[in-house]
């Protein structure tokens, strides 16, 4: 999808990023950034065998490396950064988590890489819109994760997805990174700009 950004702009590079964590055996917890060309590479989760990936992402954290690091790697040294986009998401998805298995077996909270059905599929995207206009769902947000998370207890369905605060943080990559800007997908599932707002926040502070 975000192929359509790179061919609007030919003079453009454009690279997604997903922040990901995990608990180790220490119980710390490991943060890591991915990042990749989208065009090519891309790691949607729509992509990934269902079944692996929670172990994916637990592998990217393992690696405990730098997004800046990484995209560095991948990108041409003769393309300057000032002509780079970062792909950002205004959506979630969604995994079959059953209610057992939601929620931390300590506490209410909902729990963090809970297991899902690999062989069902609840629904490809949501939009972030139609996500913060839901009230009364059980919800979390992990600070590593930069995500936060949202549980339906009827249907059985955790969201993962991009909010506010998961904008500004890449939007602070941006900046640090003297990157071009970002190109999102897509804003008709914006609300109110709080996405753009926040992203635009820390490239103009």
């Amino acid at each position: 999808m975000f192929l359509f950004w790179l061919l609007a702009f030919p003079s453009f590079y454009l690279i997604q990023a997903e922040k990901s964590d995990a608990v180790c055996e220490t119980d710390k917890v490991a943060s890591a950034w991915f990042t990749g060309w989208h065009a090519d590479e891309g790691l949607d989760v729509n992509d990934i065998l269902w079944s692996k990936y929670t172990e994916i992402t637990f592998a990217f954290a393992q690696r405990q490396t730098l997004m800046s690091s990484l995209s560095m790697d991948q990108v041409p040294r003769t393309f300057p950064s000032e002509q780079i986009l970062l792909g950002v998401t205004a959506y979630g998805h969604s995994f079959g988590v059953p209610k057992v298995d939601a929620f931390s077996k300590t506490s209410d909270t909902l729990a963090l890489y809970a297991p899902f059905g690999s062989s069902v599929h609840p629904g490809a995207v949501s939009m972030f819109v139609a996500l913060i206009l839901r009230q009364g769902e059980p919800s979390t947000f992990r600070d590593l994760l930069s995500k936060p998370f949202i549980y339906n207890t009827t249907t059985q369905v955790m969201i993962s997805y991009d909010g506010g605060e998961s904008f500004a943080a890449k939007g602070q990559f941006i900046a640090d990174m003297g990157l071009a800007g970002f190109a999102v997908w897509e804003a008709g599932g914006e609300y109110h700009n709080i996405l753009l707002d926040s992203a635009r926040g820390q490239l103009f502070a």
